[in-house]
């Protein structure tokens, strides 16, 4: 989804080299297809107003080149609302990416998309702004990865007012204008939740963390290069990232349907009824096996192999959570009309009465003689 303010001379969105490369991240049998709708925001109430509401403004003050080049310690200087700050360009602009998002969902464009097991539609949205300052998503990113979407703003500023705040061999590095690179980087985040070498997480403090050590290699996630193609790495990553899924989602599936059958009574009745379904063994023994394939391939880097049998093993533990969904609800209906109850418990309790009776009374006839017998010998004494 293109959104274009109709400014003459304003740089467009590489949408050719954003699609050449993500057709790239195809794994298996996936297919990608592509649609491009332009929309006006001047013309569209709903993008208008998403933008709108989106909308803030902060003050920022960036290091500047020229402090550098001074020597001089630069400093940061906070001011109260109301008050004129010393340099005009602090005031920076931007869009809150989540307030951006939830307006964007009531767009009739976006309701009309689709998700299920075997597709799923995920709209691009490319603001392309020509302001006299750079309007990026949260302060500092060009592109961000929702949920449900994915976000990416197109500026028209020029290279000094398009800071990054980072630094290189006491240069300041400038973020490019084309947001191609981040935008390929929000796609992996999407798609898989692949994210950048150099973010990592400390559990014992509970934030993230920023070893830039790894900041390597010359493709869209890393912050040190310019990289606009993707490497091995990042497709295995995501590879690796469709494979976990399906297995943690065939377990959840597994279990929730052994949860089921636990639940159900093994009575006389119901015995001839799971007879029929004798297929839920053979069903689970298939899934064990699939994940087993699946570990196997994955620990030997055969990402193809494991990301084939997703679909198999989808559909596999699909039946056997029907299956045991069906032998459950068969059980409940049993209940209800009384039938699930065992046609020799109503012998087992007198069988069991007599049984205890006859065990009390052989006791009580042979304790009784070792008595008078031990009274006799006394009174011969």
């Amino acid at each position: 989804m293109n959104n274009n303010e109709g400014h003459e001379g304003l740089n467009k969105f590489d949408v050719a080299s954003f699609l050449e490369q993500v057709n790239t991240l195809r794994v298996g049998n996936q297919e990608f297809t592509s649609r491009l709708v332009e929309a006006d925001i001047e013309s569209d109430y709903g993008i208008a107003v998403a933008v709108a509401l989106a909308h803030r403004t902060t003050n920022i003050e960036f290091t500047m080149q020229e402090d550098m080049n001074d020597g001089t310690t630069p400093t940061i200087e906070f001011t109260h609302a109301g008050r004129d700050m010393k340099d005009d360009n602090s005031e920076r602009q931007y869009l809150d990416s989540r307030e951006l998002g939830n307006n964007l969902r009531r767009h009739p464009f976006i309701q009309s998309m689709g998700r299920s097991r075997t597709h799923i539609d995920i709209p691009v949205i490319v603001l392309q702004l020509d302001r006299d300052a750079a309007i990026l998503l949260d302060q500092h990113y060009n592109a961000r990865s929702l949920k449900d979407m994915i976000l990416i703003v197109q500026n028209s500023a020029r290279f000094d007012e398009h800071p990054s705040g980072m630094m290189c061999n006491n240069q300041l590095m400038a973020r490019p204008l084309s947001p191609l690179k981040e935008a390929l980087s929000a796609v992996l985040q999407h798609l898989g939740g692949i994210l950048p070498p150099h973010l990592g997480y400390d559990p014992l403090r509970k934030h993230v963390t920023h070893d830039w050590l790894w900041s390597v290699g010359s493709h869209p996630l890393s912050f040190t290069s310019t990289g606009l193609r993707y490497t091995t790495i990042q497709r295995d990553a995501l590879a690796r990232s469709y494979v976990l899924d399906a297995m943690d989602s065939a377990i959840d599936v597994l279990n929730m349907g052994i949860r089921k059958l636990e639940g159900t009574r093994t009575t006389h009745r119901m015995y001839d009824h799971v007879a029929t379904a004798k297929k839920t063994l053979v069903l689970f023994s298939d899934i064990i096996g699939i994940l087993r394939t699946m570990s196997h391939s994955a620990y030997s880097l055969d990402f193809q192999l494991s990301v084939d049998k997703i679909s198999v093993l989808q559909g596999v533990a699909k039946e056997f959570l029907e299956i045991a969904t069906d032998l459950a609800t068969s059980h409940e209906a049993m209940q209800c009309i009384g039938r699930d109850r065992d046609e020799r418990s109503p012998h087992v309790t007198p069988l069991l009465f007599t049984s205890g009776v006859i065990a009390a009374v052989a006791i009580i006839y042979t304790i009784i003689p070792l008595f008078t017998r031990k009274k006799e010998r006394r009174l011969t004494y």
